[in-house]
């Protein structure tokens, strides 16, 4: 559980970086970052997870590297489809997500504008 809390920490964070350096302006062209992007999160959440089972293993009393291979061996399939699947949503779903959320919020700027006031 903490490795999966890591992982979408640093999935948060770096997906507000993102949003940061794009300041709302979200073009057709961006679909190929997101599914980039996703993909690459995708892998390294699933590395920093696995590793969480490689500890647990280890506390069991396995030893670390007969633990690290076995676990990345069993968990490359899913590791395979987890990324492949995530680029496939980030690439196809992100560009009409931000399209419908900037029109239910009317974009950044209003969001900005209503806390700033307060």
């Amino acid at each position: 559980m903490p490795f999966q809390i890591a992982g979408m920490a640093l999935i948060g964070v770096v997906g507000g970086l993102y949003g940061g350096t794009k300041k709302g302006a979200y073009a057709r062209n961006v679909t190929a970052e997101a599914a980039v992007l996703g993909a690459f999160l995708t892998l390294i959440y699933d590395v920093i997870t696995n590793f969480g089972i490689v500890v647990s293993y280890m506390m069991l009393g396995a030893a670390m590297l007969p633990a690290f291979a076995a676990t990345m061996v069993f968990g490359a399939v899913f590791s395979a489809v987890h990324v492949v699947s995530n680029s496939l949503v980030f690439g196809l779903a992100f560009y009409p997500l931000m399209k419908v959320t900037k029109g239910v919020f009317r974009g950044e700027k209003t969001w900005k504008s209503n806390f700033s006031s307060t």
